[in-house]
């Protein structure tokens, strides 16, 4: 085994060691937790080798939302400007090739002839096209200002392809540091869960509280009352309940939040190391198609000559 194998394995080994240690009952029960199938499950921790668990992570959840907003910002940025240069070869540099076209009575090729039409059909369309967007966009935005309108936008997100796991855990974060911190303060678990759901910016996941609140009245654990949505993940809830049955909710709560802030900036990280180069890939192939099919019809006279 590698030198940096053993030292995952150890730094894992060691960070399971402080849960479980956590995860034991006060000192004057003198005795040990025993062992059930989830904090079995618990111990898999050291298993995976992308959830490396850090103690010393301070961050809120509004730097947590940050850093979300900024891994966005650049690939928005990416798209932005590739249909920006698009649209310029197509608005100014394409009318250019097609006058000096026009004055030669040879046939183009397939792909320039095509393209051409495109353009000329792009000039007649574009302000209907554009219009259309910014009203669909202002009645979006209309509609995401209604309580119903909210709380259907924020499942949605949940359930994106790529980014819906971020705000997963982004909201897990949110929800288990704001929790915490409330109940370290002596707060009862409902009173603490009702204020915690207000600082909650996800809709669904407030409406998620509220039903919890009403099932932990009825004596229902916190674990499995988050656990009904099917929202927040298994290893979160499965953490949970070993903190509720130790007795130690709000520690395991703080170590639920640095958890996932650390699985969170890897995948951030993972995010945009690989879509930058993805997007960058991808403006270069339609960016240089573009040129390449303009020009077709110079290499073909070339060609001829």
């Amino acid at each position: 085994m590698s030198t940096v194998a053993k030292g995952k394995k150890s730094y894992a080994d060691a960070a399971v060691e402080k849960y479980v240690s956590k995860a034991k009952p006060a000192e004057e029960k003198k005795a040990e937790v025993k062992e059930t199938p989830i904090t079995e499950k618990f111990a898999d921790i050291k298993e995976n080798p992308f959830h490396k668990i850090v103690m010393q992570s301070t961050a809120t959840p509004q730097d947590k939302q940050k850093e979300v907003a900024k891994a966005l910002a650049y690939p928005a940025f990416l798209v932005l400007t590739g249909i920006g240069v698009i649209g310029f070869l197509l608005s100014y540099v394409m009318p250019t090739f097609i006058s000096v076209y026009a004055e030669t009575a040879k046939s183009l090729p397939v792909a320039t002839q095509l393209l051409i039409d495109a353009a000329s059909a792009a000039k007649v369309y574009v302000l209907p096209a554009f219009t259309l967007l910014v009203g669909l966009m202002l009645i979006g935005r209309a509609y995401y200002t209604t309580p119903n309108g909210r709380f259907n936008v924020d499942r949605l997100l949940l359930r994106a392809p790529l980014v819906g796991i971020i705000f997963i855990k982004h909201h897990t974060i949110q929800l288990a540091r704001t929790l915490g911190t409330i109940l370290a303060g002596g707060t009862p678990l409902v009173e603490a869960l009702h204020i915690t759901k207000s600082a909650v910016s996800n809709r669904y996941i407030a409406a998620g509280l509220t039903a919890a609140v009403n099932e932990i009245r009825e004596g229902t654990t916190l674990a499995a009352a988050l656990d009904r949505p099917k929202v927040f993940p298994k290893l979160a809830i499965e953490m949970l309940s070993v903190g509720e049955e130790t007795g130690s909710l709000e520690l395991m709560l703080h170590d639920v939040a640095e958890f996932y802030e650390v699985d969170l900036d890897l995948r951030l990280t993972q995010l945009t190391t690989w879509i930058e180069p993805a997007l960058l890939l991808l403006m270069g192939i339609l960016v240089g198609g573009i040129v390449v099919i303009m020009y077709l019809p110079v290499f073909q006279m070339a060609g001829n000559v």
